[in-house]
């Protein structure tokens, strides 16, 4: 008898956690989409190729509650990313919630906020997003991106240009005259600034996007509520501002409790 107890003591030790998240994915991985060129998301260590930031670390947490492996796929943009969860091609996926996105994948709640704002050329008289909204003022974006369809819903009389994203473009949109500011995140613009002088970032933001875990349409509604679970103990617990901390991104920080989807809607 005693060394029965003891066996199923010693059984208990060494069994495997159960999954936190039974029905996430199909196989032994995690197959976790994010969009490549988004540094609020992932960045790459030039020397080991490691990759790095919030994002990669919640996706990693997530994988390992589910007792899974973690495989990241590259996607060049949120649309990318949606089509690889929808289609069954990655099990998890990062992206920004808009509303125009509904339908064709589920929603976690808003586990981290990244700050939009604008890039103007250092000669501009433009101080302020409050001042972007007149006529006259041509705001660009890239075509699709969260920033860009928030400017579609709620600017009444400045232009909306929408582009194909590259600096190259940029640059010529600006030197031809044909727009006057750019919006993209915060990150994203700090890092043109420093390569490109003669730009600067206006000092205030436009709204943070909200970022959060996609799952395909038709999952079991326990694996968006497991998740919905861990992303809420992550935030409270330190582990998200610490990956934020680690990742050097600025203009994101954890969601604040009851942020819902923000000011998308």
């Amino acid at each position: 008898m005693r060394r029965a107890k003891l066996f199923v003591i010693f059984a208990a030790v060494i069994a495997p956690a159960a999954a936190q998240i039974p029905g996430l994915a199909s196989g032994a991985e995690l197959r976790a989409a994010y969009i490549a060129t988004n540094p609020a998301q992932v960045t790459r260590d030039a020397v080991t190729g490691e990759l790095r930031g919030a994002s990669i670390e919640v996706a990693r947490e997530l994988a390992r509650r589910a007792n899974l492996r973690v495989e990241f796929i590259a996607a060049g943009d949120a649309g990318a990313v949606l089509e690889a969860v929808a289609s069954g091609k990655a099990d998890i996926g990062f992206a920004a919630y808009a509303p125009a996105r509904r339908g064709t994948v589920e929603f976690s709640e808003t586990y981290m906020i990244v700050q939009q704002t604008f890039l103007v050329s250092r000669e501009s008289r433009l101080r302020s997003v409050k001042e972007l909204d007149r006529t006259g003022i041509r705001v660009a974006g890239l075509k699709g991106e969260s920033v860009t369809l928030f400017l579609q819903r709620t600017m009444k009389n400045a232009t909306i240009v929408e582009t194909g994203g590259t600096v190259p473009e940029m640059q010529r949109l600006f030197a031809e005259g044909k727009i006057d500011a750019y919006g993209a995140n915060r990150q994203r613009l700090d890092a043109i600034a420093r390569d490109l002088p003669g730009f600067r970032l206006l000092d205030d933001d436009l709204f943070g996007v909200p970022q959060t875990v996609v799952i395909a349409n038709g999952k079991p509604p326990a694996v968006l509520g497991a998740i919905n679970r861990i992303l809420t103990e992550l935030r409270h617990n330190g582990f998200l501002q610490a990956a934020i901390n680690r990742s050097g991104v600025v203009g994101t920080a954890p969601a604040p409790d009851g942020f819902g989807y923000g000011q998308v809607e």
